[in-house]
């Protein structure tokens, strides 16, 4: 349950641009690094999201303000909470998801017209509230007319309206009246386990691979300021600035490699929205083409990444319970997408089957690493 909740959120945070502001204060910059996630950008767009609703949720801080002192524009964020919430209605037309009427919401347009009951706690929100919010709206409206031309550009982004902040903000009356915040407090990720984290990275690697990268091998030699990554098709990479990764390369391990969503080509090629997954596990599972030796010890991965086991003996285990597993999840999602009302117990099995593999395919093993990971040139 959480975990679907969780890709919601991540996939509506990957569609828009990024809400961290590009210029921001240096007081701005360190408050973020609250929110950084050490398994990478779209947990710590995830960490934005969910304490972005904790304000609203809370109201005792004005949200805009908050997002100012965070380096953040909120406008990102209520693109977020459209998308996430037509994401989810796409799903349930779709009948894929097992999901309740927990966030159920009614949506009401600016006019004030209801298109749905909304509920709180069993409680039909009152007309007097919908009233009020309408009179709200109103007085803004009227405000922002009154005002125009008298804007003052601020030097972190954004309009100098600070006396403003305290005011009633017509974005904020508009998600009052279309989301119900304490539903969408209960569905953030803020219940995430381990387990969980890594579902929603085999789901999120699952869409994006190929797009996969490694550290160089040479790394260590260098600054971190001078750290590449290899892509299969484009060599010598950067982090871009906004990573969780950039300056930080001590959360990689040997035994990783990096999922990204996009490459962003300046005069570097940046890697942007980048997660971390155990190389063995991700690359077995959701490769195109895996060749192994006769001892399978070795193994070459789409042509141009390979890994070596340090005990062959245990390859053949490896690739016969992986090769079921790639068998049993494809015949799994045919047979969903047939029949989209599929029992839960079916997903049950695709977990157990996970657990046959040693060590699990959900989290990667303890200790020294079991296998060496290096490209092809």
């Amino acid at each position: 349950k959480l975990a679907e909740l969780g890709v919601l959120t991540v996939a509506a945070s990957l569609s828009v641009q990024s809400p961290f502001l590009r210029v921001a204060s240096e007081e701005a910059i360190s408050n973020r690094n609250e929110f950084v996630s050490d398994d990478g950008d779209p947990f710590t767009l995830l960490n934005v999201f969910d304490s972005w609703i904790a304000i609203k949720t809370d109201g005792r801080q004005n949200s805009r303000s908050w997002c100012r002192r965070n380096g953040l524009e909120e406008q990102r964020l209520y693109e977020m909470t459209k998308l996430r919430g037509q994401f989810r209605e796409l799903l349930r037309d779709c009948g894929l998801p097992h999901l309740n009427d927990d966030e159920d919401h009614e949506s009401v347009n600016f006019y004030g017209q209801r298109t749905k009951t909304r509920t709180d706690d069993g409680v039909k929100q009152t007309s007097r509230e919908l009233r009020q919010h309408r009179r709200q709206l109103r007085v803004i409206q009227q405000q922002r007319t009154s005002k125009r031309g008298r804007r003052v550009l601020s030097l972190f982004g954004g309009d100098d309206d600070s006396a403003e902040l305290d005011e009633l903000d017509l974005r904020d009356v508009d998600f009052k009246l279309s989301h119900d915040v304490n539903r969408l407090m209960k569905a953030t990720g803020r219940g995430l386990g381990r387990r969980d984290i890594n579902l929603i990275k085999i789901i999120l690697c699952s869409g994006l691979y190929p797009n996969i990268c490694i550290g160089d091998e040479h790394n260590a030699n260098h600054r971190e300021s001078d750290h590449v990554y290899h892509t299969q098709f484009r060599k010598f990479a950067t982090m871009h600035p906004t990573c969780a990764f950039y300056g930080r390369s001590s959360l990689l391990s040997a035994t990783d490699v990096i999922c990204f969503q996009r490459l962003l080509e300046t005069n570097k090629v940046y890697v942007m929205n980048a997660f971390k997954l155990p190389a063995l596990h991700a690359l077995l599972l959701l490769a195109h083409s895996v060749d192994t030796d006769r001892e399978c010890g070795r193994f070459v991965v789409d042509d141009w990444l390979e890994l070596r086991l340090s005990n062959a003996a245990s390859g053949h285990t490896l690739i016969v319970v992986v090769h079921q597993l790639r068998l049993l999840l494809r015949n799994l999602l045919a047979q969903r997408l047939t029949n989209p009302r599929l029992a839960n117990d079916v997903a049950a099995t695709v977990v157990s089957m996970a657990h046959v593999v040693k060590p699990e395919l959900a989290q990667a093993p303890p200790g020294p690493p079991g296998f060496v990971l290096n490209t092809m040139s």
